[in-house]
């Protein structure tokens, strides 16, 4: 049997990164056109923002798979999830409220990356409330207080998350063996 690779989680991390910004900065687009009155012009910022959330998850579920089969790899003691049920508690809606949380605070054990667990806690605290605001705007609570709050909430978990995102990936770039290098093929 081959032995497991180490995945180079740098690619993905650099594209959670831009997502997150992209999603922010097409909030706060959306958020100043509807406060200024001009609800017909934050749509497209609105539709965009979504579209870079679908796209960071994409991403994000990417780099947390190449991140948590490295950190299998770094690990002293066995991870407390397999990769199956560990991608499962970050993708499944209801699941990852609370598994992404017991994830991120696994891989930063794993690796000793230089994210303090506070860190951890602060992204998840952040994204509970983003979301808990978000949901009360949905539910017809819908003023100024809670558009500018989810915003401004979701824009700081994205901040947090990407921080930790980049300690752990450099930990792990840092630790890992690098990949073999490919045979040559003779032609």
């Amino acid at each position: 049997m081959i032995p497991p690779q180490p995945r180079d989680p740098r690619e993905s991390a650099l594209g959670l990164q831009v997502s997150a910004a992209l999603n922010v900065v097409c909030q706060i687009a959306a958020v100043v056109l509807l406060l200024a009155g001009l609800p017909d012009r934050a749509v497209l910022p609105g539709v965009l923002a979504q579209v870079f959330l679908v796209i960071g998850y994409i991403v994000g579920a990417v780099w947390f798979r190449r991140c948590w089969a490295n950190a299998a790899l770094l690990a002293d003691d066995p991870l407390p999830f397999g990769p199956g049920r560990a991608l499962a508690g970050w993708l499944v809606p209801v699941l990852s409220v609370w598994m992404r949380w017991r994830l991120l605070l696994a891989l930063r054990r794993a690796g000793e990356a230089p994210v303090s667990a506070t860190t951890v806690h602060l992204w998840w605290g952040l994204h509970l409330a983003a979301g808990a605001v978000a949901v009360a705007g949905m539910l017809g609570i819908r003023t100024v207080g809670t558009l500018l709050g989810s915003t401004v909430l979701s824009a700081a978990s994205a901040v947090v998350f990407v921080l930790i995102a980049r300690r752990i990936t450099a930990r792990q770039v840092e630790l890992l063996p690098p990949a073999p290098a490919a045979e040559p093929v003779a032609v």
